[in-house]
């Protein structure tokens, strides 16, 4: 386990959904598994607005 902290980017969820590339999907997943996470309000406004579209 990691005791490090990373920022999530709107980018590094979408490419978990996305499936024409696999390797930024598996990248993104591994990211998120790996640090300690966190993300902003803005990032989470992004993603619904991207996802809802």
């Amino acid at each position: 386990m990691s005791a490090d902290k990373a920022f999530i980017d709107t980018n590094v969820f979408i490419y978990i959904q996305r499936t024409d590339e696999p390797y930024k999907t598996k990248i993104s997943e591994k990211t998120i598994d790996f640090f300690d996470c966190f993300i902003s309000t803005q990032v989470l406004n992004e993603i619904c607005n991207i996802f809802t579209r």
